[in-house]
């Protein structure tokens, strides 16, 4: 995930990675979001454990679930609360 988004501030994240958010965002590479405002993901079902550990790697992040769709429950909006535009700068 380093190489994608470069060093700048994200205002908007969509990732749909069909099954494999586990793999991608419990590993280190997920560090790169802490550049990232909005987040917009598609969680599939799995374990309690592995859903849990997902959402707290996320929380740690500075994500917070602010919306999850009312037609499709496995797409949430999160919002990153410790995000700043360092962009702007």
């Amino acid at each position: 995930m380093h190489g994608g988004f470069g060093d700048g501030a994200v205002d908007l994240c969509k990732m749909d990675v069909e099954g494999a958010e586990y793999e991608v965002l419990l590993g280190d590479s997920a560090d790169s979001l802490q550049r990232v405002h909005y987040l917009v993901i598609e969680i599939h079902a799995a374990e309690s454990a592995k859903q849990d550990a997902l959402l707290r790697k996320l929380t740690t992040q500075g994500f917070e679930r602010i919306k999850t769709s009312t037609s499709c429950d496995d797409v949430h909006l999160f919002v990153n609360r410790q995000w700043t535009d360092s962009s702007s700068s």
